[in-house]
């Protein structure tokens, strides 16, 4: 099992985040409007890559950054394998997919997202 969960969320960067519902779907987590609103927000202020964000109950911190794609892990989590998620901006969408455990289980996340990303596409 690749992802622990995924979630798709709306991206409108010029429109206020209040206008239209931020989460379109969501399988494996249980996140709200407000606690993805910090993501959202770090994109549209461009410090998701410099800055801790809150996803939910977890902080995170972006590790790599390759275009539009994120790899972050989370700096508070209790698994002692650890956790993370890549997280991918599209023009009108973000998509987030959670993992546990590290190098290994990333490269997983990493094809899972892939071809989610080929079904968005």
């Amino acid at each position: 099992k690749a992802l622990i969960g995924a979630a798709l969320l709306n991206f409108f960067p010029d429109r206020p985040s209040r206008m239209f519902s931020m989460l379109v779907a969501q399988e494996g987590l249980c996140l709200h409007p407000t606690e993805v609103r910090p993501l959202v927000e770090g994109f549209k202020g461009n410090s998701l890559h410099t800055d801790y964000f809150w996803l939910g109950d977890r902080k995170y911190l972006a590790a790599s950054v390759h275009e539009n794609v994120y790899c972050v892990r989370c700096v508070n989590t209790s698994n002692p394998n650890g956790e993370g998620a890549i997280i991918v901006r599209l023009p009108a969408f973000i998509v987030v997919a959670v993992y546990e455990g590290s190098i290994c289980a990333a490269s997983k996340a990493m094809a899972a997202v892939d071809q989610l990303m080929e079904a968005l596409s």
